[in-house]
């Protein structure tokens, strides 16, 4: 997979610039990209960096005021891959630092990578797991329901049974670079706009 991963090349680079959460307090954003078995990270030598998964400064708001929290964190990371199969996904994670080194989670999402290469400015629609019933979120009403893994909210298998509601977005630039897809059959999308929908 080392040799023939090379003839293909994303290169994802961006930030995550900003999130829309009412309630107002402390919020992070969290994030981790995963990927079919047929990519790698590639490593990369000089100046550049990987970064796999990261995790952003702490913003803040007060309750009442405008909840749009700045993060301006930024985004990168170079895969090589035979083929497009298993396209790599972003997956986010907001949470709130609760002390004692506890984090309590205010929302999931996720989107593809975009297919196509240039700037894009993708919206992503956060969610958060429901109770099942009055009395748990009674209990959980200092600590909401959470996945086990939050891999599982990018997955098709079990997604559809979660009972979720929105808690919010966040904005997410990318500014994509894709070397060899001719050749391979990468998707080639025309659109000058990508939206996620999910």
């Amino acid at each position: 997979m080392a040799d023939t991963a090379n003839d293909f090349i994303l290169v994802v680079n961006g930030e995550i610039k900003e999130g829309y959460f009412p309630g107002g307090g402390k919020l992070a954003v969290n994030y981790e990209f995963i990927h079919g078995k047929q990519w790698i990270i590639k490593k990369v030598s000089g100046t550049g960096v990987n970064m796999e998964l990261g995790s952003s400064q702490v913003a803040i708001r007060k309750a009442g005021y405008d909840p749009l929290y700045t993060w301006n964190f930024p985004l990168s990371c170079t895969f090589g891959a035979s083929d497009s199969y298993g396209w790599p996904k972003i997956v986010f994670t907001v949470t709130s630092p609760k002390g004692k080194g506890r984090d309590q989670i205010k929302g999931y999402g996720w989107c593809h990578v975009p297919l196509f290469p240039g700037r894009h400015q993708v919206k992503v629609h956060m969610f958060k797991p429901r109770s099942t019933s009055i009395i748990q979120s009674i209990l959980g009403y200092r600590q909401p329901p959470e996945l086990i893994t939050k891999m599982t909210i990018a997955q098709e298998e079990g997604r559809a049974v979660m009972r979720m509601q929105t808690c919010g977005t966040i904005q997410v630039q990318f500014d994509i670079l894709i070397e060899g897809r001719h050749e391979y059959n990468a998707p080639v999308m025309m659109q000058k706009q990508y939206v996620q929908t999910n």
